[in-house]
């Protein structure tokens, strides 16, 4: 309740501004939000929430070259929240200010195009979903479960750039080979990796990312260089690795870290069917 209510039972347009303001505070920092704040002050409060909430959040989420975007974003909601609860009630914004200031953070989502970065990975954690049967199979035959995830390469420059994406262990994956290709100028390549594992294999699996498990992506600009698509992977590696001999070439490498979570698979599926 707004300190003008619980005072003088004053009921006010600006009431439900301050309820907004709560809610926000609710969404971005929990229930303790608007309790913390009174001990700090506000400039403090909107930093302290905007990085240790949401820092580490965004950038495990999202193309790094949104990420600054995204988080003046969200320094924006906390300072509109922490304006909204103003004491004062006449030093609270009106919806239209506030529609205005959340308008202006827009423009800070436009993404900065790093000359230095070929391609912008999207998600830079590979999360795989393993579905584990406690059931034991009545054939001998080891039931066969798979997970897959998406990941994105958006070439935001004008030259073509050629990827080979490495498994430090293949034989986990669908594709036993790396995969590579070339991306051209302004577009994005989308690669499905999927997992295979047998119900062994998924319980030796860690549920969380411990670092054993990821996938390097190298890339490099290719120029008017043709790569055939159909080209194998051995001869993306040779190519690879002549270019980093040469002297002026630069090849480009993400680690990628592989996150396994274990579910546990519906029991009541039978498995007597062939």
């Amino acid at each position: 309740m707004p300190p003008e209510y619980i005072d003088k039972q004053v009921i006010s347009k600006e009431f439900d501004i301050f309820s907004l303001g709560v809610i926000i505070l609710k969404l971005m920092k929990g229930q303790k939000s608007y309790h913390e704040w009174d001990f700090m002050s506000p400039e403090k409060f909107i930093e302290l929430v905007a990085h240790e909430k949401w820092g580490e959040r965004l950038q495990k989420t999202m193309d790094v070259t949104l990420v600054e975007g995204h988080f003046q974003q969200v320094k924006k909601c906390l300072e509109i929240a922490v304006r909204c609860v103003e004491y004062d009630r006449q030093k609270r914004p009106t919806i239209g200010e506030i529609v205005r200031m959340l308008n202006e953070t827009e423009t800070s989502l436009i993404p900065q195009i790093d000359s230095g970065l070929l391609l912008h990975v999207h998600p830079l954690e590979l999360t795989f979903m393993l579905s584990i049967s406690l059931e034991v199979p009545r054939k001998k035959k080891a039931a066969s479960m798979s997970s897959s995830c998406s990941l994105h390469l958006d070439n935001k420059g004008n030259d073509r750039v050629a990827f080979l994406l490495v498994a430090n262990s293949p034989s986990r994956y669908l594709a036993k080979d790396p995969l590579c290709g070339v991306v051209p100028p302004r577009c994005i390549y989308t690669l499905t990796l999927t997992m295979c594992n047998n119900k062994q294999q998924a319980l030796s699996m860690p549920s969380i990312d411990s670092g054993a498990d990821y996938f390097t992506l190298h890339s490099v600009v290719v120029g008017q260089y043709e790569l055939d698509k159909d080209t194998i992977s051995a001869e993306y590696e040779e190519f690879f690795k002549k270019t980093k001999e040469k002297a002026g070439h630069e090849v480009q490498e993400v680690a990628l870290n592989v996150i396994c979570c274990q579910q546990q698979a519906d029991c009541g599926t039978s498995s007597d069917s062939e």
